[in-house]
């Protein structure tokens, strides 16, 4: 039986799931709002991907 971890709990469905939203301001970003939510999701796309890439094993790197 392998154990894995459990699926990582982002930020802006944490928020949704309590019924909160997030306004950044210097951005214009609210999370109430359907253009918001697509924006942040748009956000953290580089962020998952980044986040994924530490959990590349070793010896899947090509070495250059």
């Amino acid at each position: 039986m392998k154990l894995r971890r459990p699926p990582p709990t982002t930020l802006g469905a944490d928020l949704r799931e309590r019924g909160m939203g997030l306004r950044v301001l210097e951005q214009g970003i609210d999370t109430a709002t359907a253009e918001g939510r697509a924006m942040f999701g748009m956000l953290s796309v580089p962020a998952k991907f980044q986040r994924e890439l530490r959990y590349i094993p070793c010896n899947l790197i090509p070495l250059v």
